[in-house]
């Protein structure tokens, strides 16, 4: 399993966005788990390209917020 956290930071750089868009087609065809962490979605990271942005918006996307502890039944 790869697991990136906070891909915002780590992506800055072009040559590093693409060694990642370059890597999980590998590890996705190899069977092979990715898990990528942000504290924004795709579409709103602008130092991703637009290619890798794209790219990261076609996979699932799931949103963790903190619960809401007013609403516990």
């Amino acid at each position: 399993m790869l697991l990136i956290n906070n891909i915002r930071f780590n992506s800055v750089k072009e040559q590093t966005g693409m060694t990642f868009f370059r890597s999980f087609p590998e590890l996705y065809n190899a069977n092979h788990q990715s898990v990528i962490t942000s504290d924004r979605p795709p579409q709103a990271m602008p130092p991703l390209t637009e290619r890798l942005r794209s790219f990261f918006q076609w996979r699932p996307i799931a949103d963790s917020q903190p619960p809401d502890i007013n609403n516990i039944n």
